[in-house]
């Protein structure tokens, strides 16, 4: 049976993060990521760096397990900006249950049960850094 309905399950994927997207979604996400990254690069020829590397996010044993995969490696650093540019607007924003539901959204949007199976150890990762990000919000 075809689970995705209406046009059929060939019009979704997943996008970088593992959840379900349609055709039109994931164009405009890459719209977006392509626009991301131009904004990206541009902020850090301004600034003469990332300010971060992959390496910082390791979790301190030599790449052991899913971080040999390139592709797992890549996720996560998107993934860590992502957050870290979250992270820091949420801090901007008043003391209270706004900030506090912010940061609450940003937990459960990297969630380890919302991820693909195959997913599911970088998620486990990723959560972990947003959780030592937080911890003092």
């Amino acid at each position: 049976g075809d689970a995705g309905g209406g046009r059929g399950g060939s019009y979704t994927s997943t996008d970088p993060y593992g959840h379900e997207r349609g055709r039109r979604e994931r164009e405009q996400e890459r719209q977006q990521q392509q626009q991301r990254q131009q904004q990206q690069q541009q902020r850090e020829q301004r600034s003469g760096g990332a300010g971060f590397s992959s390496s910082s996010f390791s979790g301190g044993g030599g790449g052991s397990g899913g971080d040999g995969d390139p592709m797992a490696t890549s996720l996560k650093v998107a993934a860590l900006a992502d957050i870290r540019r979250e992270v820091a607007v949420i801090r901007s924003s008043p003391e209270g249950k706004e900030r506090r539901s912010r940061v609450r959204q940003l937990q459960l949007r990297f969630h380890p049960d919302k991820a693909l199976p195959s997913l599911v150890p970088l998620f486990e990762e990723i959560t972990k850094e947003i959780n030592v990000m937080t911890r003092d919000i």
